[in-house]
């Protein structure tokens, strides 16, 4: 029904190295929080990640904005083993519910 919300889920897992040397190293995960759903897959994807695990919730930030980021900010993660989460806001506005 429309202004329901609907929560959906995007999964970046990790990448499969193109040589047969597994690649190693970690880098510092990317702030991601306040972009749009697709500049931050962008943004991961360009480091190694492949497509994100998101999950969609009630906010009142703009429909597609990352409230969210699992690993957080600044902690250090391998791209290609890491699995990343983003949350996402569906536009709707969470609602009080009666008692």
């Amino acid at each position: 029904d429309e202004g329901t919300p609907v929560d959906y889920t995007i999964t970046i897992a990790p990448t499969t190295p193109t040589t047969t040397t597994p690649a190693t190293g970690t880098v510092p995960m990317p702030g991601v929080v306040g972009l749009t759903s697709d500049a931050a897959i962008a943004k991961l994807n360009g480091l190694g990640f492949s497509t994100p695990l998101s999950e969609a919730a009630a906010s009142n930030e703009p429909e597609a904005t990352v409230r969210q980021q699992f690993p957080a900010e600044g902690k250090q993660v391998d791209p290609t083993t890491e699995q990343v989460t983003i949350v996402v806001s569906n536009g709707v506005a969470p609602t009080a519910t009666a008692p």
